[in-house]
């Protein structure tokens, strides 16, 4: 987990100067295969945003298992070595948490951020950087008498700085420190203050068939919903997908010409799915053309391609079911009766990926073709 936050984080600024170099050239004598290389470049490293989801990630792992931020900076979860955090990279922790107005988190993260900097003998960031982040979150947590002790602590460290530089960013951090003085005098501050800190699956065929054109690919960035990559494979597209498929086909006894095609999904650190089901609750007037088409999603066939160090549980949350993914297993489900009314009972989560990486694959089968392999039964709950 840690290690991945590392690689995004040390490729950022490094990319960023190739970037600002390129800029610089004269664009005119740059070949059109050096410019399509550098899109794809760009495509495959990683940028502001993969940063901002990588902590946004590891946040909620903090959460989601009760891990002390202490482990995970120390790079010790649960017995597993995931590698340890430096200064800064603690840092891009808080601040991106401070950004996203998570103060709780931000505090927190910068304190170790500190704390792990004065023990460094090359330092990773800047100790004032740190230290205007905790006053400001210090103050958003309603603490104003430890933003007041930090903000002092601030301006005695750059002294100096602060008399040279009469820039804007100056006047707002001493604008900042009066407000707290004056608000110290009128007793608003309560001695008693403090600030809360809250702790062919098994040779690996069909993964290499995962190509990571931005036609094909989509990257999932909404946490609060699901993280991860995925793309879609045609039956078509090479001869292991149809391998799959054909065996799909034989295990479920169900047809598949009406199927989605095989998904294939990547999830990283922090990568997971909400709660949700299979099966389409939309009215009639929102059905989309597929539906119309081809039908309901009447079952699932999930397929786990890798194994998984700690996380990435499938979760059945009404039944009460987990299922731990191990490479080459499979879970399969019936999404609706045979009346064709959803299962309200399969809604199901991916849990987070605490360590490690998660492939899957799945086929989610359609309505049409099935009449007969799955017909009617006579009641509505049958």
């Amino acid at each position: 987990m840690n290690r991945s936050l590392t690689r995004v984080a040390s490729l950022l600024p490094a990319f960023e100067r190739v970037d600002c170099f390129v800029l610089k050239l004269d664009f005119v004598s740059i070949t059109t295969e050096f410019n399509t290389q550098l899109d794809r470049l760009r495509i495959q490293l990683p940028d502001e945003e993969d940063l901002t989801g990588s902590v946004q990630a590891i946040l909620r792992l903090q959460d989601m298992y009760d891990i002390p931020a202490k482990e995970i900076a120390e790079g010790s979860i649960g017995g597993l070595n995931t590698g340890e955090l430096n200064a800064d990279a603690c840092f891009e922790l808080g601040r991106i948490a401070y950004e996203d107005g998570d103060y709780y988190h931000g505090f927190h993260w910068m304190a170790i951020a500190k704390e792990r900097l004065d023990k460094e003998t090359n330092k990773t960031t800047d100790m004032t950087e740190i230290l205007d982040y905790m006053a400001w979150t210090a103050h958003e947590l309603g603490n104003d008498k430890l933003a007041l002790e930090l903000t002092e602590e601030l301006i005695e460290l750059e002294l100096d700085e602060y008399a040279r530089q009469n820039d804007e960013n100056a006047k707002t951090r001493m604008k900042h420190l009066a407000d707290l003085k004056n608000k110290a005098k009128s007793n608003d501050i309560e001695e008693g203050d403090t600030v809360l800190i809250r702790n062919e699956v098994k040779k690996n065929k069909l993964t290499p068939i995962f190509d990571p054109r931005p036609q094909t690919v989509i990257k999932k960035k909404d946490n609060s919903i699901l993280t991860m990559i995925n793309a879609w494979l045609d039956d078509r597209d090479h001869l292991v997908v149809d391998r799959v498929q054909n065996r799909i086909k034989a295990v479920t006894g169900l047809d598949l010409d009406s199927a989605d095609a095989l998904q294939v999904a990547n999830y990283g650190i922090g990568g997971h799915y909400d709660p949700h089901y299979d099966f389409s609750i939309r009215d009639d007037d929102d059905t989309s053309e597929t539906e119309k088409r081809d039908g309901n999603r009447i079952a699932t066939f999930l397929l786990y391609m890798t194994d998984v160090d700690a996380g990435g549980a499938t979760v059945f949350p009404i039944i009460d079911v987990r299922v731990l993914p191990k490479k080459g297993t499979a879970v399969f489900w019936y999404n609706l009766r045979r009346s064709g009314k959803g299962i309200m009972e399969t809604r199901h989560a991916a849990c987070p990926v605490l360590v490690g990486t998660k492939w899957v694959s799945n086929k989610w089968i359609r309505t049409r073709g099935q009449e007969f392999r799955r017909p009617c039964g006579l009641t509505e709950d049958e």
